[in-house]
């Protein structure tokens, strides 16, 4: 879903250059930072095991 929004960022993000200081390019890739920061953070640990882990885990049932 993220990645087909992507283009469409970048083009308002590019038309909006001229009109913006560099104070509003800093927050907004804070902002970008610490979005990225906290989803990373709760995708953490919802991968599952790898195969091995798997069949160890099989194998002592």
């Amino acid at each position: 879903m993220i990645l087909k929004l992507a283009p469409v960022a970048l083009l308002l993000l590019a038309a909006l250059v001229p009109l913006c200081t560099g104070t509003v390019w800093g927050n907004v890739l804070l902002l970008f930072i610490v979005s990225g920061i906290f989803f990373g953070t709760i995708s953490l640990g919802q991968c599952p095991p790898p195969k091995e882990s798997r069949a160890l885990a099989n194998n002592k049932t």
